[in-house]
């Protein structure tokens, strides 16, 4: 395969392949069957298994390209232990686009996709302007993340979070698509505040 991003793979295999014309440390635009096949292997939910597919879709945000669609849409079916293994497979993958995760913090897009994915970024700080951006957004690939912040570990980035939750679940339309990541994240330290506020048994939401 010439022209393509990723090498052929056998039937049935989920062995990861080798990725060819890599540009900037990042590969070059994925197709959208590069992005179903990693998604198929992300659905194991393992971190392994989850880094091609963190490294696809930041290729795709950067580029703004025309697969973008669909790599939203994997993310709206991408289950919830497929977004706790993307977190870490995305703030790992920032390092290989380290131009870009540098200028982030100073030039913040709107676009949905890239703002989902600067939400995982390592530096807290753009998480945070990632969390205040993606507040009123009603894409579905949006909740997941907004509940994976409110775990996180650093305060500033998980009050902020909360209140984002908070806010989707006064208006009726948050608790469905909170709910399965926040059960997820229920055991994990700082994770069990959204549970708790979906049962109606947490905290109160951080001012």
């Amino acid at each position: 395969m010439a022209d393509g991003l990723i090498g052929p793979a056998r039937a049935g295999s989920t062995a990861v392949p080798e990725l060819i014309r890599c540009v900037d440390e990042l590969p070059r635009v994925p197709t959208v069957v590069d992005l179903h096949w990693s998604a198929m292997v992300a659905a194991r939910g393992h971190t392994t298994d989850t880094e091609l597919l963190a490294v696809l879709l930041l290729s795709a945000a950067r580029a703004g390209a025309d697969v973008v669609p669909s790599a939203e849409r994997l993310l709206a079916d991408a289950e919830p232990r497929v977004w706790l293994s993307l977190d870490r497979s995305i703030r790992r993958a920032w390092d290989r686009a380290s131009d870009w995760s540098a200028s982030v913090a100073d030039q913040l897009s709107d676009k949905p996709l890239e703002l989902v994915l600067v939400a995982c970024h390592p530096d807290g700080r753009v998480r945070e302007a990632a969390v205040d951006r993606l507040v009123g957004l009603s894409h579905l690939f949006v909740p997941p993340v907004l509940a994976l912040r409110a775990a996180d570990w650093v305060p500033e980035v998980r009050d902020r979070a909360r209140r984002a939750c908070a806010r989707l679940l006064e208006t009726g339309r948050g608790t469905a698509a909170l709910a399965p990541v926040a059960k997820a994240l229920r055991y994990r330290r700082d994770g069990g505040w959204l549970a708790a506020r979906l049962t109606g048994t947490g905290a109160d939401t951080p001012r």
